[in-house]
């Protein structure tokens, strides 16, 4: 099994951290809701490899508490989490 080149710590349900672990990348981040549609676009950029925070909150949004699924594309492969907000 090979490790992946960064990984993603969801902190305090509002808080994403992505850590770039050796080499730079082509990172698009994104929160979907339950529909698969894109509410927010925390990144979509080239990043350096290290750690980057990211804030998403549904509810300073206009969104509901509930499900929201974040979606990481680095270099090209794609990976989903869920995340739950509540109040």
């Amino acid at each position: 099994m090979r490790s992946s080149s960064f990984y993603v710590v969801i902190l305090l349900r509002r808080f994403l951290n992505l850590f770039l672990k050796k080499k730079d990348a082509r990172v698009l981040l994104e929160v979907h809701n339950v529909l698969g549609e894109v509410i927010a676009v925390l990144a979509n950029e080239e990043q350096h490899s290290g750690g980057h925070k990211y804030y998403f909150g549904a509810v300073g949004k206009g969104y509901a508490n509930g499900v929201y699924l974040v979606k990481r594309t680095v270099n090209g492969k794609t990976y989903v989490n869920k995340m739950v907000e509540l109040k």
